[in-house]
């Protein structure tokens, strides 16, 4: 069984598409942290101030 040969370029070639692609994900991900941290921040003041009564007026 031969291996294929490929070319440096090739290589290179796929080798960056590659990366682009995994910061492309990357990215991505970064904006759905993003939320899911609000979130729990909003969540965390309303538990700390529901013994206030100001907990349900903060909720959405």
């Amino acid at each position: 069984m031969t291996v294929p040969v490929t070319s440096v370029r090739e290589t290179a070639v796929r080798t960056l598409r590659a990366a682009g692609a995994a910061t492309g994900q990357l990215v991505g991900g970064l904006g759905t942290a993003f939320l899911g941290l609000g979130v729990l921040l909003l969540a965390a003041v309303a538990a700390v101030t529901a013994p206030a009564g100001a907990g349900l007026l903060l909720a959405p």
